[in-house]
């Protein structure tokens, strides 16, 4: 998507010369980027799940190589036959209608039980080798931004983006999709009163059909001054896990919420649970962290834990709101660690 297209789609004799934009993950990544550009016709945008700094939130997200989700984007976007592939408009709307009717209730049921059957097969297809090289890149030899062939993203022009806009995040991805959302709401130069953060539940469903109605409340009192009630919307709506109740607030970080800091500790049973106290984190515990895939022996769990588990020690109700960033150190004179 690019600026250009925002204007020329303005130009056409059937628009009237204003446009909103409206999607999930790449369609939701791609709106920031277009906004920093300041088109004249682009008047809003309503983004779901998406990133501002391509480098960090997607391809070294924690600083670890995501080969695992670039191979599965690649071979299932960019094989030499959906490189090939033309879809009409016409058919895609049509397609659209069609698998979203009543008709979901039969197929979407069967395709989550498939779900990650389908994955793994879209791993396994090879891409084109324009992408086979850039995957090379993003994972072996870009470890750096300076070596990366990844676009930067949008996060260092949050200043350029003032067009007013609503962005959804789903709090059950500690991914890609985790970090662009709160970068959006709290560093665009959009004023008060014309950006909101909705955060979620806890649910992943393309291609979220369910905040249509959402957006299309938000593009009417836009654009068209609609006394709708968006106006009187907090700021900030979030969920909290397991109800259907939205609590508003003035901001994001929530004014007055606290930092919880969390320490490891092993309790005299080997358990490995968390404390809130520093002082107390104490004990000895070992893991063996065998890589996704590797050959081990049969019934290796049995011997040797390979995930590393906490018990949250909370026993008050609680509401945790914003990302999770966990700090881990390491150090070892072994060669081979």
């Amino acid at each position: 998507m690019r600026a250009t297209i925002i204007e020329w789609a303005a130009e056409q004799p059937w628009s009237d010369g204003t446009v909103v934009t409206f999607g999930t993950s790449y369609y939701g990544i791609t709106q920031p980027q277009v906004a920093a550009r300041q088109p004249q016709a682009l008047k809003g945008f309503f983004t779901i799940e998406m990133c501002t700094d391509y480098f960090r939130h997607i391809v070294m997200l924690g600083g670890t190589p995501q080969a695992a989700f670039l191979s599965l984007w690649m071979g299932g976007n960019f094989t030499d036959s959906q490189e090939k592939l033309q879809v009409p408009p016409v058919l895609r709307a049509a397609l659209s209608h069609v698998f979203n009717s009543r008709l979901k209730a039969l197929w979407w049921p069967q395709l989550q039980k498939r779900l990650a059957q389908i994955q793994t097969g879209f791993m396994k297809k090879p891409p084109t080798r324009a992408y086979k090289e850039l995957f090379a890149n993003l994972v072996l030899d870009g470890k750096t931004r300076e070596t990366n062939d990844m676009p930067p993203g949008p996060y260092q022009e949050m200043d350029k983006i003032q067009a007013p806009f609503v962005v959804v995040q789903n709090p059950g991805h500690l991914n890609l999709h985790q970090f662009g959302a709160y970068d959006l709401f709290e560093n665009a130069a959009t004023p008060d009163g014309r950006k909101w953060l909705i955060i979620g539940p806890a649910e992943y469903d393309l291609p979220c059909m369910h905040w249509q109605l959402e957006a299309l409340a938000f593009f009417d009192h836009i654009l068209h001054g609609a006394e709708n009630g968006y106006a009187q919307q907090p700021p900030v709506r979030d969920l909290t896990d397991g109800t259907d109740e939205y609590h508003g607030a003035t901001a994001f970080p929530i004014p007055g919420s606290d930092r919880v800091h969390l320490h490891p500790t092993v309790d005299p049973a080997h358990r490995q649970t968390l404390t809130t106290e520093p002082g107390e984190a104490a004990g000895v515990n070992s893991w063996g962290a065998a890589p996704i895939g590797a050959p081990v022996t049969p019934q290796f769990a049995d011997v040797t834990n390979q995930t590393v588990t906490y018990e949250l020690p909370i026993e008050e109700l609680t509401e945790f709101s914003g990302p999770v960033t966990a700090t881990l150190r390491f150090s070892c004179n072994e060669i081979d660690s």
